[in-house]
């Protein structure tokens, strides 16, 4: 709940309404739970870089695991 009022107010600042959907459990685990309920058709993540020539763990694992086209960014 706390998370939500937070950033419902940094939504608030910025002028967004976009749609938050929180998640508990394993990453790329709730990511595809999210993407099948919300019967989404593109996913779109942001990742950082490890070392600069890798995806982190969890970019990968959402990628490979994903029911929909995810594009990476």
């Amino acid at each position: 709940q706390a998370a939500n009022e937070r950033i419902g107010r940094m939504q608030s600042q910025l002028g967004t309404h976009a749609e938050v959907v929180l998640e508990k459990g394993d990453v790329p685990g709730a990511v595809g739970a999210a993407v099948e309920r919300k019967h989404i058709d593109l996913l779109v993540i942001g990742r950082g870089l490890i070392d600069g020539s890798r995806m982190p763990t969890n970019t990968y694992a959402i990628i490979r695991k994903s029911p929909c086209p995810v594009v990476s960014v």
